[in-house]
């Protein structure tokens, strides 16, 4: 089959194929503006293209090709394609049948048991997409499988949000007996579960969101370092004379008890000026690594220690001055509901190292709507700076030299 009639086939195939109902007997006219390559073909190829058509349909009995009227010596064209076995058409043209593999996804995902509503509801609009023709969650119905795993996945965490996640491949392996299932379908689980992102998270990359829901390729312990006692399920910790940090997973971390406020409760995003930050800055400070975008099951140790440092003690966020910095900032200080003080955090014009440049705008917009009268300030300086350029240098923090938020 030459390239011109299989082309030809896929188009016409493609007018009766619907997701919504199956296919049906049709005449589908070839017009010039719709089939422009078919009335461009030379005199030889549309021959070529005619008897190579002819004998498919006699061997299928799937159409019949109906002629426009012609003028003596004049080559015919093709005014008509009367499909009359559309299943059988559909197989010549190379093409499944759209109806029968919606209808098939659809069963699929129906006969799935879901114990949350809001997962209910991600079933059926995938459902009413599908027959609409459109994707759902970017899957389309032959991928229905992993629409279903990533669905399946969500159920578990969000029933078992009270415990501690297991690292991504060991989830993968007790839910799909797959060790990379999981990681193969990120994308679908962050689309599904956007709906259930706080508002400042809205748009959030992938790994961002599933860092928020806790999901992680090694299940990360809290970093912390201060004058304070870890209160386990089995004893207490001592952290005060722990050089340079503690780390510990969450789920055994109880309650933060101190007798004494701290100077300043630093939380850092950045793992490297974390690790730098607790071996050269000696002082009375808390300081908390938020491993990036941190896990909601960290949301209670945060709020602890906030709650331990005391109402008078002033709380910072040091992290990247870019897009996914500010949101976590803004995430720090809705699971905090403090007023959290950017730390460092305002880029300079004359700052950063290369061609790497942020829209002072989308960091703007970034901040837009906060409650923090800290963050407030930082919106109203990124404002002034507007004024003097767009766009500022992109700086990484292992540039910025340490010092502390008190100093």
């Amino acid at each position: 089959m030459n390239k011109i009639t299989h082309k030809l086939l896929r188009h016409l195939a493609k007018q009766i194929n619907r997701p919504n109902q199956p296919p049906e007997c049709e005449s589908l006219s070839l017009t010039p503006k719709r089939f422009d390559y078919y009335f461009n073909l030379s005199i030889k190829e549309r021959l070529g293209v005619h008897e190579e058509l002819q004998a498919l349909f006699d061997q299928s009995s799937s159409a019949k090709l109906i002629y426009s009227p012609s003028g003596f010596g004049e080559v015919e064209r093709i005014d008509l394609v009367e499909i009359t076995d559309p299943y059988e058409f559909l197989k010549l043209s190379g093409e499944s049948c759209l109806y029968e593999l919606v209808e098939s996804a659809c069963n699929a995902l129906s006969k799935l048991s879901v114990s949350h509503e809001w997962l209910q509801s991600i079933i059926d609009k995938s459902i009413i997409d599908w027959r609409r023709g459109v994707q759902a969650f970017g899957v389309k119905p032959r991928d229905v499988t992993r629409l279903i795993d990533s669905i399946q996945l969500l159920d578990w965490v969000e029933g078992n949000n009270r415990v501690a996640l297991p690292d991504i491949r060991t989830l993968s392996v007790k839910l799909f007996h797959d060790s990379k299932r999981v990681e193969s379908i990120t994308g679908t689980i962050a689309r599904i579960y956007e709906s259930q992102l706080p508002e400042h998270l809205q748009g959030s990359s992938a790994d961002e969101v599933m860092d928020y829901i806790g999901l992680s390729k090694f299940a990360p312990m809290i970093r912390l370092k201060g004058d304070f006692d870890i209160i386990l399920q089995e004893g207490r910790i001592n952290c005060a004379d722990i050089i340079p940090y503690l780390g510990l997973p969450p789920d055994v971390i109880e309650d933060i008890q101190t007798k004494s406020s701290p100077a300043y409760l630093l939380f850092i995003e950045n793992a490297t000026t974390f690790n730098r930050y607790t071996r050269e800055i000696q002082d009375n400070g808390w300081v908390v690594y938020t491993n990036g975008f941190p896990s909601r099951s960290w949301t209670p140790v945060f709020r602890s220690l906030a709650t331990q440092a005391g109402v008078t003690t002033p709380i910072f966020h040091w992290g990247d001055v870019d897009i996914g910095g500010y949101r976590i900032l803004m995430h720090m200080q809705a699971i905090l509901n403090i007023d959290i003080k950017p730390f460092r955090m305002l880029p300079e014009v004359g700052q950063g190292t290369g061609s790497k440049s942020i829209s002072i705008r989308s960091l703007r917009s970034t901040l837009h709507g906060t409650e923090s009268e800290s963050i407030k300030e930082l919106e109203m300086l990124l404002e002034k700076l507007e004024e003097k350029s767009d766009f500022v240098p992109w700086v990484e923090q292992e540039q910025l030299d340490l010092k502390s938020p008190v100093e």
